[in-house]
């Protein structure tokens, strides 16, 4: 016959466990809740750059230490209280890295796209991505102005704009667009839209681009030349918000041209590959915005997870998956710096 003293003893790790599944639930429940609140006070209260962001942080943090508080009564029998000590220190690290740190410490990686048919006068042409900048309550003038400046040091021949330019307000476009206006490249600037510019207002942000004398590519297309030589540059709508029609973006280059396609969803790939293009270029994962050694991104709003960053190959196509500069809601980054890209066009050829 046991003794109720050592019945109690082994129950009490099977209970733990409940507890501490319960509180992660509820831990996890919260963190929706802050997100789903941000999103809905960014609609309504349209607070100041920032103010949300350090109100979201806070409440993470109070979340994070009520959570380990209930753990440590429900573990606490059999857990140094130093543990949950350094557990909320190191959250309270964690929460200010990824509100704070992180989603500004921008990167400007420059990576090689060799593609076959690029004529000779056009190796090394070098085209500046910039994709998510999401301008509203998380990312306003002083945010812009230092995308801009890092974007210009890189002197990049081609500037592309893959979209989400705007995070909620309409009225935050035509600031967007004029601090954009100010980028410098010797071919220039074209855009396409992401699907926040949908969904915040597709005219208006159109009409504040093309004011601030950006070229907007919504299935179509422009030549670029260069020392003799030629590629076709084409845009296309966003692939769930938009009308997207490659073939019509395509309609402009000449037999064999190289193309290189700006879609803002990388999902886009898929029918370009079948029409032959060589090279797209795309946005809107962020990269996943939290990454996590040996998961990867914990949440893509694309079903391939192939395509959450970097350069890819599909089939004969490449893609390039920029992580963008801006942020969502909950406005966070981790194992996912900001990045303005510099892609540098190779020929094989020459290689």
């Amino acid at each position: 016959m046991s003794r109720p003293g050592l019945r109690s003893a082994q129950a009490r790790p099977v209970a733990a466990a409940v507890g501490l599944a319960g509180i992660a639930a509820t831990s996890l429940a919260g963190e929706a809740g802050l997100a789903i609140g941000g999103i809905i006070a960014a609609r309504l209260a349209k607070p100041k750059p920032y103010l949300l962001t350090h109100a979201l942080a806070g409440g993470s943090l109070i979340n994070g230490l009520l959570a380990l508080a209930a753990a440590h009564r429900v573990v606490g029998w059999a857990t140094p209280r130093w543990t949950f000590r350094l557990l909320g220190l190191c959250g309270a690290g964690l929460v200010g890295y990824a509100f704070y740190v992180e989603p500004r410490w921008l990167e400007t990686p420059e990576v090689e796209a060799k593609l076959t048919n690029l004529p000779a006068g056009l190796d090394g042409l070098r085209i500046a991505l910039i994709s998510d900048l999401h301008v509203g309550p998380h990312f306003g003038p002083s945010d812009l102005a230092r995308v801009v400046a890092a974007t210009n040091r890189l002197r990049p021949d081609v500037v592309a704009l893959l979209g989400d330019y705007v995070a909620r307000d309409p009225a935050d476009a035509p600031a967007a667009a004029e601090a954009l206006g100010r980028l410098e490249s010797r071919l220039g600037t074209y855009a396409v839209l992401g699907n926040h510019d949908y969904w915040v207002d597709s005219r208006v942000v159109t009409k504040a681009l093309t004011s601030a004398g950006i070229r907007l590519l919504r299935n179509a297309g422009v030549p670029l030349e260069r020392a003799g030589g030629r590629i076709w540059l084409a845009g296309v709508e966003d692939l769930r918000w938009g009308w997207p029609d490659v073939p019509a973006a395509l309609a402009g280059a000449r037999e064999g041209e190289t193309v290189v396609l700006l879609a803002h969803n990388p999902m886009t790939v898929y029918r370009a590959a079948r029409l032959g293009v060589p090279l797209v270029l795309s946005g809107h994962t962020h990269g996943g915005q939290i990454r996590l050694p040996g998961i990867g991104p914990l949440v893509l709003p694309i079903k391939d997870r192939r395509l959450a960053q970097g350069l890819r190959q599909i089939g004969r196509t490449k893609i390039y998956v920029t992580r963008g500069v801006g942020v969502g809601t909950p406005p966070v980054r981790l194992g996912v710096r900001p990045e303005i890209t510099l892609l540098v066009l190779r020929s094989l050829a020459a290689t």
